[in-house]
């Protein structure tokens, strides 16, 4: 059944299906709050999947956590493949696939629609380089558009930097989620100019500083 709109779960927000947002939260808490709102409708519905994926060990404490909140286990749903765990991966082209390959085979086994929840680390070891994550991110947008899904990417404000707030909370999310608000993101770019526009100059200051 094709959706053209659906509740996050957080309030009475919709939004089109699909989307990417960036959730800006503050702390373990407040993530797991937000988790447990957009995560939940799915546990409901059988018709609903669930992608967990972030930095090594990142799914499992988001299964964790969600366990923890519901107040029962999970083990049958991820089992059966309704709840599957995904990683990250120093190369973002395998981060991609990580991403995208578990997503569509949750489509073709069936299921209306995906909920994607990922935490986002910075500089982290097992994780992208800065300047690979950005390309990582600028690219979720185009190719989710063939998939029933909403990816939720979250960036906790009280650890990351300024850089991944800025370019890859803002600029590669057409959607943001703070406080229980949804908005548009003012300075989204399109992935095509996000590589020209911001990855290129970012590099080129890298290697000026390296030289």
């Amino acid at each position: 059944m094709k959706m053209d709109r659906v509740a996050l779960g957080v309030g009475d927000i919709e939004v089109t299906v699909p989307s990417h947002v960036c959730l800006f939260h503050q702390g373990e808490t407040d993530l797991r709050a937000t988790q447990l709102a957009f995560l939940r409708p799915a546990t409901l519905n059988r018709r609903e999947a669930i992608l967990l994926v972030g930095p090594s060990g990142a799914a499992g404490r988001q299964l964790a956590y969600l366990e923890a909140d519901l107040g029962r286990t999970l083990s049958d749903e991820v089992a059966a493949g309704r709840i599957v765990l995904a990683h990250g991966d120093a190369d973002p082209d395998a981060q991609l696939e990580n991403l995208f390959v578990p997503l569509g085979q949750l489509v073709a086994a069936g299921y209306d629609f995906v909920r994607v929840l990922g935490p986002v680390a910075w500089g982290v070891p097992g994780y992208p380089p800065p300047e690979d994550f950005l390309w990582y991110e600028s690219r979720i947008t185009p190719l989710l558009q063939e998939f029933p899904a909403v990816v939720l990417c979250a960036y906790d404000v009280t650890a990351l930097p300024g850089p991944a707030l800025a370019y890859g909370g803002l600029e590669t999310h057409p959607l943001t989620l703070m406080s229980g608000r949804l908005s548009e993101s003012p300075i989204f770019v399109q992935a095509e100019l996000f590589v020209s526009g911001r990855l290129v100059p970012l590099l080129n200051e890298t290697d000026a500083r390296i030289r």
